[in-house]
């Protein structure tokens, strides 16, 4: 499993387990019913695939959130541009756009209060962008850890508020909240990859096609990155080795797929190979495999 499909597995983690699990329980949403009317038809959208729908309800809500902004001062609605926000990088993070959604949560994250699990929430589902943006696997790191900082600050200042049984359960799912983000915290520094959220081990999640297969090599010279589309030379220099066990380029691990749909790739000895990055989306509706 590459790091993509374990920062989709995250992101579905985070909203399902934290967000609707203990999080709106505890600082209900902030939308009004207008706004939830909106989210619901940009979610119905994704769901039966109808891209532009969804784009162009995005960017509704956007002109609408700036309507909110003269009404930070009244109580009831203070956080609701930063929640909606957060609803529509979720949207732009399924479509593909990892820089607009870490966009939309960096609006959200600045404007949470310290102490909100909601922070927490943006704070982690903003490194599951990160860690798919080239170069930005140390800002990943930098945000998950200020979620996990968030989810402390919550968790403490809610012992302030709650007492009795209530007050147990939401300590309870804090501190499950906290110890899952140390875990991966660790295992993705240890690593270099974020690893899977718990439960979800790679070998039993993957949603590898029946074109996945293993290259029977032990290294091959890597001459970093070209744009898609019209050719352009290679450099004449190797950037180093990459080890194809788990074909870890610049922080993010690549799978391998043979279009002939033959599980295993051997690369014959006689004939010199080496690995370019291809950046752009002119392959993305290849077949038999989308790249």
């Amino acid at each position: 499993m590459n790091t993509k499909e374990n920062c989709d597995l995250w992101m579905n983690y985070v909203y399902a387990e934290w967000l609707d699990g203990f999080v709106k329980k505890v600082q209900p949403t902030n939308l009004r019913d207008s706004t939830k009317n909106m989210v619901e038809r940009m979610r119905a959208a994704l769901r039966y695939e109808r891209t532009e729908e969804a784009w162009n309800l995005l960017e509704r809500l956007k002109r609408f959130n700036e309507g909110f902004d003269a009404e930070t001062r009244i109580e009831k609605y203070k956080h609701e541009k930063p929640e909606s926000y957060m609803e529509c990088a979720l949207i732009a993070y399924k479509l593909g756009d990892l820089r607009e959604a870490s966009e939309l949560l960096r609006v959200s994250v600045g404007s949470f209060p310290p102490s909100s699990a909601y922070k927490a929430v943006c704070h982690w589902m903003m490194g599951c962008a990160q860690w798919q943006i080239p170069s930005r696997s140390e800002s990943a790191v930098l945000s998950w850890e200020r979620g996990l900082q968030a989810m402390k600050e919550f968790s403490s200042e809610r012992l302030n508020y709650e007492t009795g049984s209530e007050a147990k359960e939401i300590q309870g799912r804090c501190s499950q909240a906290i110890k899952e983000m140390g875990v991966a915290i660790y295992k993705a520094t240890r690593h270099g990859y974020p690893h899977p959220p718990p439960n979800m081990p790679a070998e039993t999640k993957s949603s590898h096609s029946a074109y996945s297969a293993r290259l029977k090599f032990n290294s091959l010279p890597y001459y970093g990155s070209i744009p898609a589309g019209d050719p352009v030379a290679a450099l004449s220099h190797s950037d180093g080795e990459i080890e194809m066990e788990s074909l870890a380029i610049e922080g993010n691990s690549y799978n391998v797929f043979n279009i002939k749909n033959e599980g295993e790739i051997e690369l014959k000895s006689s004939v010199d190979y080496f690995l370019m990055k291809v950046v752009g989306a002119s392959m993305n509706i290849a077949t038999p495999v989308k790249i």
